[in-house]
């Protein structure tokens, strides 16, 4: 009997109705799914059969990823290792989730905010992973998607950028984020800081590849063009760990002192101008990051609050001459080599910062020499894209 013959065949019209309904749903959730994803990428990948030997030459490597951003740091690390070890012969796929854009539009987002992604299958993760000889987590959330498919994957990395129960008070999300840490994953963490943390608080299996800074981009080959004494601050409302009320109520006691200094919040467009109490200059998420680069050379000073992990934003400054100011909090000057003179560390009380940022705003000297120590320092010890992408493919090989 077909399906329709056996809904003709009902008597009752509400049960009839119900069960067209139901169909209809049916109907209409496989065309959503199928709008979402690309059937080419889905036959592709999930037509493999599984491999026991690993090429190292040519791994077959799953990113399964959170919803882009566009502007986030963070996910300019993830594209960056993708595209590069696509670049060093590679296979990728790209299993994306809390998002139900279609596969296309993901992957042309990321192609456009971060790097070209045209040759890779993004799919939409609907509970299921293809064969892989690698697979590598890069959110906690995703570290449980890992986890599941154990069976699928030969060996499994976790990228860990920053300690992320950090980012919720505790709570579930908190104790979930941190159950992460104790699956046995592979950590490949952003930076010397992650690695050790993770080390000494759970005994974690990590490696670390240092922040890498494009000097093709964050440089001091431009000249200054901007005449008027400036600071900037990496203003992020939305993300806590930043300490952008901190920042506010200590620019607004320094606006009180210095008021002829301009003053340029960036890196958010959930900066509300109206709600600044003080004079300043309000350009949210710049264009694109030689737009950053120029804001770097032609500023004072960059106030950048790194409480974890920190992001790249105060390499970048230094890379480009601009003197950096964080907050003095413990383990601070482990974020800048240990060394005071790579950075200004100010108090967390916003009276007492001002007073530091006036006291200092017009020494010349001591600015330049900051910069020009925390300039060398990044030169020597950082990496560029490239460098840092061989680090990473190097942590793979040599943990499977």
């Amino acid at each position: 009997m077909k399906w329709y013959q056996f809904i003709f065949s009902i008597k009752n019209i509400n049960e009839c109705n119900k069960i067209i309904t139901i169909i209809g749903f049916k109907f209409k959730i496989k065309r959503i799914l199928k709008k979402i994803q690309n059937d080419e990428y889905i036959q592709k990948v999930f037509s493999k059969t599984p491999n026991n030997k690993i090429n190292l030459d040519c791994m077959d490597i799953a990113f399964i990823i959170p919803a882009p951003i566009k502007g986030s740091g963070g996910f300019r690390n993830i594209c960056r290792a993708i595209k590069y070890l696509k670049d060093f012969g590679h296979k990728i796929t790209v299993y994306y989730m809390q998002t139900s854009e279609p596969a296309d539009v993901v992957k042309k987002n990321v192609s456009n905010w971060f790097y070209d992604m045209s040759d890779i299958p993004f799919i939409h993760y609907e509970g299921k992973l293809g064969y892989h000889d690698i697979g590598i987590a890069t959110w906690w959330e995703t570290a449980y998607i890992l986890k599941r498919h154990l069976d699928k994957i030969k060996k499994s990395f976790y990228m860990v950028q920053d300690f992320e129960p950090w980012f919720s008070p505790m709570s579930s999300g908190y104790i979930l984020a941190e159950n992460t840490y104790k699956f046995g994953f592979h950590h490949i963490c952003s930076g010397p800081w992650c690695k050790d943390f993770l080390v000494k608080k759970y005994n974690a299996i990590a490696d670390y590849f240092q922040f890498p800074v494009d000097i093709n981009i964050y440089n001091k080959n431009k000249p200054r063009t901007k005449k008027n004494k400036n600071i900037i601050f990496f203003a992020k409302p939305e993300m806590p760990r930043r300490c952008y009320e901190i920042g506010i109520k200590a620019l607004e006691e320094f606006h009180k002192l210095k008021p002829n200094v301009e003053i340029i919040l960036f890196g958010s467009n959930n900066i509300n101008p109206q709600l600044i109490p003080f004079k300043a200059t309000v350009l949210k998420l710049l264009p694109t990051i030689n737009d950053l680069a120029n804001l770097y050379r032609n500023a004072d000073i960059g106030i950048v609050f790194s409480t974890t992990n920190p992001s790249l934003v105060p390499y970048e400054m230094l890379a480009c001459g601009c003197p950096v100011a964080d907050l003095e909090l413990d383990l601070a000057l482990a974020k800048y080599g240990n060394d005071e003179n790579n950075v200004f560390l100010f108090s967390p009380e916003p009276e007492v910062f001002a007073k530091q940022l006036s006291n200092l705003i017009d020494k010349n000297d001591l600015l330049r020499n900051k910069a020009e120590h925390g300039c060398n320092w990044v030169s020597r010890e950082f990496p560029t894209e490239l460098e840092m992408a061989k680090i990473y493919e190097k942590i793979i090989k040599e943990n499977i």
